[in-house]
């Protein structure tokens, strides 16, 4: 019996780490062809429907994104992996405990990837420019967000089926919708953001990793618009995005030589397994 009991142990051991977080129920399909439709997500951790995600027109990549909470800089693959016109893409539902995590679903999302779409990856240190978001010389021109209850949160549902552009020339925001681009100009509605959620939000705007540097604790609201093309701003005198963090915010971008972390697509099948 003195040898018996390790034994038992070390099986039960090896058989949690065998156990993989999946979803109760999956399915995975092509999503229904013809016009463009917009991407779509609702539900999951975080949401007001926490037991049910529902995902629509996804290609493979925005997938892997959403699977490994990377942005498009840290992934590389094959060129039709992110050519978003080219790939085709997929509806996702699927059905989890309410009580999962962000962090759980993330790994049932990895695993159903793996498993439907024979995804297998390595992570690899990358050289790129780093942005650290400071102080500018003027200051925070920041203002704290107002003492209230948080709104109940909603489901990521992606930008609106049809922008609007505003007298000024820039995208109107309805209800639930925090940024939003058209005629290459911009403009984000950020409420309740901590610096942290802004960096990261700039990072996926510059498309290089974009790190916190400011110092600045709290939540703050504050609406952005600007230009992206910066040839049209210079000569209109519009700003771009680097100014307005500036000029309305008091922040600036320094920017250095770094390393990050990449997902390198070792292998994905364009067509998922049948459901």
């Amino acid at each position: 019996m003195r040898f018996l009991i390790p034994g038992l142990v070390i099986a039960g051991c090896l058989s949690a780490q065998a156990a993989k977080p999946e979803f109760d129920v999956a399915s995975v399909k092509l999503s229904a062809p013809g016009p463009f439709h917009p991407l779509s997500w609702k539900g999951g951790p975080g949401t007001d429907d926490p037991g049910r995600i529902s995902i629509e027109n996804y290609p493979i990549e925005s997938l892997i994104l959403a699977a490994y909470d990377i942005q498009t800089y840290q992934v590389a693959g094959p060129s039709w992996l992110i050519d978003n016109f080219g790939p085709p893409k997929f509806d996702i539902t699927a059905t989890m405990p309410p009580t999962t995590t962000k962090e759980q679903f993330h790994q049932m999302l990895q695993n159903l990837l793996a498993e439907r779409f024979k995804l297998a990856v390595h992570h690899e240190l990358k050289d790129m420019q780093i942005d650290d978001l400071v102080l500018a010389k003027s200051g925070s021109k920041l203002k704290p967000s107002p003492q209230t209850p948080p709104a109940a949160a909603t489901s990521p549902s992606g930008a609106p089926t049809r922008v609007v552009l505003g007298a000024d020339g820039y995208p109107v925001l309805g209800p639930g919708v925090s940024m939003s681009a058209m005629d290459d100009r911009g403009r984000m509605r950020a409420t309740n953001e901590t610096m942290d959620e802004f960096a990261a939000w700039l990072s996926a705007q510059r498309n290089r990793p974009v790190t916190n540097a400011t110092g600045l604790a709290g939540e703050y609201d504050f609406t952005l618009s600007w230009d992206y093309d910066e040839a049209r701003a210079a000569a209109s005198g519009e700003p771009t995005l680097t100014d307005v963090l500036q000029e309305r915010l008091g922040l600036k971008l320094e920017t250095r030589k770094g390393q990050t972390d990449v997902i390198v697509i070792d292998h994905v099948e364009k067509s998922p397994t049948e459901n």
